[in-house]
């Protein structure tokens, strides 16, 4: 029962604290939002565990799945009074999924956790293929992505969720080309999108520091989508761009530089902002995104000062499973170029920054652990496997 409770704990603090925002109740979806897909993954790895522990008590697949339906209806029926909580058929059919998913590997642990040679041999390249691809997805949805159709520039602008800055715009301009609060020239778009990139000035009166994000400038399109913003969070600069990811409904990350300490109410804001395919420089100081922040297309948060950590977390993680099953020389090789791959050959082809050795050395260190648990796993899920025999 420790199992299960210590799992419905973890569901209990991620469905049912209120968030900030409004509710907007989409119901029937599988889907929903502008950050769907992340929801979908999201939402079936919060009830693995909860299908492994009940299928550790000795239910069957089919009770299983009932179960989570039912506690994930109960969810979503009570999120209709949580402030900022969207309640939708799709996190139901996705959290059942994930139970049943999580039951399933339980059931199968030996299958995974004690294969043979020549079946740990193909779990290890399937797994460093795995991590590969997980890289080269990052790299594909982290770049620029522009949409055809009218644009519109707005200046300190009320968006959704985001708050209003109290300070006003001078001028703003790509190249020299005035990004004017209303319709903007045709060829702006073209400016955003070319492979030389772009470069935007913005000039402002500034205003007191805002508690969370507030727009200075942005763009949008005739569709109301956010195209590009520059904003100030407390004291930190912020610039976004729409990305492949906001078009394969996954969360974003922004970019942020602490570049305002000491700005004053009625200061002027001067921020120059140059983007070339994925890299940034921010007012003078650089700025990018590398394979291993994967995280932020699921659930992106400003973590720092352990963003570090974070990313070493990811990437780490990614490589635990070919250092699991990695037996053979040949494993050793796969995984090995996989690695190589991902972290060297998938910057090259994507907008991504070169991978940073600290990165590297958490990669290695993945490998290693996966390793390490090669030695420690299966002997607890041999205990466990007995446990639940003797139950049923």
């Amino acid at each position: 029962m420790i199992f299960v409770g210590c799992a419905l704990l973890v569901i209990a603090l991620a469905t049912l604290w209120p968030q900030a925002g409004t509710s907007t109740h989409p119901g029937l979806c599988l889907t929903c939002g502008s950050r769907g897909s992340a929801d979908v993954l999201l939402n079936i790895a919060l009830f693995m565990p909860l299908g492994a522990a009940l299928a550790r008590r000795g239910r069957t697949v089919a009770r299983l799945a009932l179960y989570a339906a039912l506690l994930s209806g109960a969810i979503e029926l009570s999120q209709f009074f949580i402030p900022g909580r969207d309640p939708t058929i799709g996190d139901v059919v996705a959290n059942t999924l994930g139970a049943v998913l999580g039951g399933l590997l339980f059931l199968h642990a030996r299958t995974w956790l004690l294969p043979a040679t020549p079946a740990a041999s193909r779990l290890c390249r399937v797994a460093a293929l795995t991590a590969t691809f997980i890289c080269f997805a990052t790299g594909f949805l982290l770049a620029p992505s522009f949409p055809a159709g009218r644009y519109f520039g707005l200046w300190t602008p009320q968006l959704a969720h985001l708050a209003r800055y109290q300070g006003s715009v001078i001028d703003a301009a790509v190249y020299s080309v005035p990004i004017a609060d209303g319709s903007l020239a045709p060829h702006v778009r073209d400016l955003l999108k070319s492979r030389e990139g772009f470069e935007l000035g913005v000039r402002a009166v500034a205003g007191p520091p805002p508690q969370k994000l507030a727009p200075v400038v942005a763009i949008v399109d005739d569709r109301q989508r956010e195209i590009l913003l520059v904003g100030v969070d407390h004291e930190v600069l912020v610039f976004r761009e729409r990305m492949r990811a906001v078009d394969w409904r996954f969360d974003h990350p922004d970019v942020r530089v602490r570049a305002l300490a000491g700005l004053k109410n009625g200061d002027t804001l001067r921020v120059t902002a140059r983007a070339r395919g994925g890299h940034y420089a921010i007012s003078g100081v650089e700025r990018g995104f590398t394979v291993a922040q994967g995280w932020t297309l699921l659930a992106y948060r400003d973590l720092r000062p352990f963003q570090t950590f974070a990313n070493a977390m990811w990437i780490g993680a990614l490589f635990v499973p070919a250092g699991f099953w990695w037996r053979t020389r040949q494993d050793g090789v796969a995984a090995l170029l996989g690695l190589v791959a991902a972290l060297l050959v998938v910057p090259a082809l994507t907008p991504l920054l070169l991978t940073p050795a600290a990165q590297w050395l958490a990669a290695g260190v993945g490998l290693g652990i996966g390793a390490a648990l090669r030695r420690v796993l299966p002997s607890f899920i041999q205990r466990a496997s007995g446990e639940t025999h003797a139950v049923t």
